[in-house]
């Protein structure tokens, strides 16, 4: 089930802000453009109630780190939230 939701996380993970996404399973790092834009990102993500943060070794990229037993539909509320974030702030 683990690479179902992966699949899910990553098709839902488009955006032209997205400069890359690299997951090795339910481990995701979304990539933007420098630490400075990814942290405004963070911030309002934060403000939507959706946790998250950045790599210590990529500051550019977000950290997705959910449970394995995720629902379809939290995958689902929480990268709607960070498109609606994107939209917003770029």
């Amino acid at each position: 089930d683990v690479q179902r939701k992966e699949a899910l996380f990553v098709s839902l993970l488009v955006h032209p802000a997205i400069k890359s996404v690299h997951h090795a399973g339910l481990m995701i790092a979304v990539a933007f453009a420098d630490f400075a834009q990814n942290k405004r990102i963070i911030d309002a993500l934060l403000a939507e109630g959706v946790f998250t943060d950045w790599f210590l070794f990529a500051a550019h990229c977000l950290r997705i780190a959910p449970p394995l037993n995720i629902p379809d539909a939290d995958i689902e509320a929480a990268c709607a939230a960070l498109i609606r974030v994107l939209n917003r702030l770029t």
